[in-house]
């Protein structure tokens, strides 16, 4: 599966709900990629969902959401991934572009502490790197560079807005 070199070591959380959250995404995440090389793309799959769902509850808590920030790009790649290999490419983009779309939400708002918005604008520019290539590689390369060129200009209204 993906290599995810932006992954922070840190100490375990103290809450036991974020402990369940990240032994969930992580145990989810090690049997998706168990079946994904076994080619059982269908359990692959229903795996990588788990993973999501875990990393999505984990944005909802303030004290480690820049880690599970990561864990959701790298849970939707996955998710995506095997999506395209089981023949499912509208779902596996569908993933890749929500995923994206969401890591850029976070990115301009100003709600958000400095440091989160940070994390999502590394993640999205993470998330944007691989849905150029997939488009790209499934010959939609217009909408590639649509999408970075649309990046480009949100990366420069944002770092405007930050300085003022």
């Amino acid at each position: 599966m993906f290599n995810f070199p932006l992954f922070n070591k840190r100490k375990s959380p103290s809450s036991k709900k974020l402990q369940a959250l990240l032994k969930g995404w992580e145990h989810s995440t090690c049997l998706g990629s168990n079946f994904y090389h076994q080619k059982d793309y269908q359990a692959a799959i229903l795996e990588f969902e788990k993973a999501l769902d875990y990393a999505r509850s984990g944005l909802k808590c303030k004290t480690e959401k820049a880690i599970f920030m990561q864990y959701y790009s790298l849970a939707s790649m996955n998710l995506a991934q095997a999506l395209n290999c089981y023949q499912q490419q509208p779902q596996s983009e569908k993933v890749l572009s929500d995923a994206h779309f969401n890591m850029l939400s976070m990115m301009v708002d100003v709600a958000e502490p400095e440091s989160h918005r940070y994390e999502a604008k590394k993640q999205a520019e993470f998330l944007l790197k691989n849905l150029i290539e997939f488009l790209a590689s499934m010959g939609r390369k217009s909408v590639a560079d649509s999408l970075l060129e649309e990046f480009t200009r949100l990366k420069i209204t944002q770092s405007v807005f930050s300085k003022a």
